[in-house]
């Protein structure tokens, strides 16, 4: 069977034309964390993205190279309440401070690190980003141990998330992804 996809040079936007797709952007995946840089995908059906992230969760919990984290973006939120559901889900006891959360975070990537072991992010729900939450989430994607990133991101979230990440205030964050594939929900679902 031939499959087609196009890649929009002015997003980097793989768009998945078929289900036969799903090894391919997979491996593109894994590739662009091994590369350092995060990962961005666009679903606009609330069931098909809570699949594909659950898959992701189960798929890298298997791994011995990753500390796998699921976390969902509040819709409403402040900076040190976003970093407290981080440190949540890393088994950290939350701190008043968004500094101290910051600093706990680091150490856990530290110890993961020392255990041969990145700690990967994945977020749900990405389209509830905003400027404040997304500045946690670039400072975490920044932690470097031993000369290396730490941490891995992959965010899934809604179509309109691409809309936000043009904007010039999101500009450093957005030029750390190295992927955004757009699963289409329609195909997915045969999937």
């Amino acid at each position: 069977m031939v499959c087609s996809q196009r890649v929009l040079p002015e997003y980097n936007e793989i768009i998945v034309s078929t289900s036969t797709h799903h090894v391919e952007w997979q491996q593109r995946l894994e590739w662009t964390l091994r590369s350092r840089a995060l990962v961005l995908l666009l679903e606009d059906d609330a069931g098909v993205r809570a699949a594909v992230i659950h898959d992701l969760h189960h798929r890298y919990q298997q791994r011995r190279d990753y500390t796998p984290e699921l976390v969902t973006v509040p819709e409403r939120g402040t900076d040190a309440a976003f970093m407290r559901r981080i440190a949540a889900a890393v088994g950290l006891t939350p701190q008043r401070s968004r500094y101290h959360l910051f600093r706990e975070f680091e150490a856990y990537c530290s110890r993961q690190y020392a255990a041969d072991k990145r700690v990967l992010l994945l977020i749900d729900d990405a389209h509830h980003l905003r400027l404040t939450t997304m500045r946690v989430l670039h400072s975490l994607s920044t932690i470097v141990v031993a000369n290396d990133l730490a941490v891995g991101m992959v965010m899934v979230g809604r179509g309109e998330l691409v809309k936000q990440l043009q904007q010039v205030r999101w500009r450093a964050f957005e030029s750390r992804i190295g992927l955004r594939v757009r699963l289409p929900a329609r195909e997915t679902k045969a999937a």
